[in-house]
């Protein structure tokens, strides 16, 4: 499931909020359930650490908006299947 939530995240990030494929794939595999995204804030995307805690990605405020307000449309609900 992993991959097809990965796929799924990188998808919405690409295509419905124009995050560049790279930065959006590399964001998307930070996930491994779909409610971890849902319940992203401003703060956790200002500046994405790696795992050994350097900086990974950083957004513009534009595309923090853009995300939040996927996030707050409710598009994407933890009640779905990656496949629905």
């Amino acid at each position: 499931m992993s991959d097809q939530l990965h796929q799924l995240l990188g998808f919405i990030l690409e295509k419905e909020l124009g995050i560049p494929a790279t930065r959006a794939a590399s964001f998307a595999g930070h996930f491994a359930e779909v409610e971890e995204f849902l319940l992203l804030k401003a703060e956790n995307l200002k500046n994405v650490k790696s795992m050994f805690g350097k900086n990974a990605l950083k957004f513009n405020d534009e595309e923090i908006k853009r995300i939040l307000e996927f996030i707050a449309s409710g598009k994407l609900s933890p009640q779905l299947t990656v496949a629905e």
